[in-house]
């Protein structure tokens, strides 16, 4: 694991894996009761049947919440940098996607699975990486998949951001489907490119 996702993973099993949380404990993931206007606010971004991967699961309870409460089927996939997570939703969150898990920071995960959904936190990435990892993911997608990014506030104010485009700058991506909920303290939106100037003028 890179030296910076290896530091912030040690950050994340300071605070989420203190004596504070235990492995029967079902609100984890920083919620000390279970967030469900949170993880409602993400179904209205489904559209179809699919695979949704989670890029920084945690424990899998936002999967878990998707699978059991979208009108759609779901088949969920998970990635994080945690070991203790990995095995917590493994075992215990989704026991019967237990392969569809993998333990692996963000920057360092290949696939050739092609995702209808793709979840992501962009404050998990690397800086550095953002961009080029932002671009992989695209090649992971289905050919009318969504790149649903998502931010709390606490995180946007701890960087000074106020808009997600922040994370990623405004020349390459555009967003759309964007919505800012005040009231449960997240943005949500879906990660578009830009159309190149070359592919304009063709037009």
């Amino acid at each position: 694991m890179n030296k910076q996702y290896l530091n912030k993973a040690t950050g994340f099993r300071e605070l989420y894996w203190s004596n504070s949380y235990s492995k029967t404990t079902p609100e984890l993931n920083g919620f000390s009761v279970y967030p469900t206007d949170v993880y409602n606010a993400f179904l209205i971004y489904l559209y179809k049947d699919g695979r949704i991967i989670d890029l920084g699961c945690g424990t899998a309870l936002l999967l878990k919440h998707i699978t059991q409460n979208s009108k759609f089927n779901i088949e969920p996939y998970g990635v994080d940098f945690l070991n203790e997570a990995i095995v917590f939703a493994k075992e215990i969150t989704l026991p019967e996607y237990e392969s569809n898990f993998f333990c692996v920071d963000i920057g360092s995960f290949y696939t050739s699975i092609k995702f209808d959904y793709i979840i992501l936190e962009p404050s998990l990435l690397l800086k550095e990486d953002r961009f080029s990892v932002t671009e992989r993911l695209f090649t992971y997608l289905d050919s009318v998949g969504k790149i649903i990014v998502y931010s709390y506030h606490d995180s946007m104010k701890a960087y000074t951001y106020s808009h997600l485009s922040e994370y990623f700058g405004n020349e390459n991506y555009t967003f759309r489907e964007y919505n800012s909920y005040k009231e449960y303290g997240i943005d949500i939106a879906v990660l578009q490119k830009k159309a190149s100037n070359n592919l304009i003028n063709a037009a």
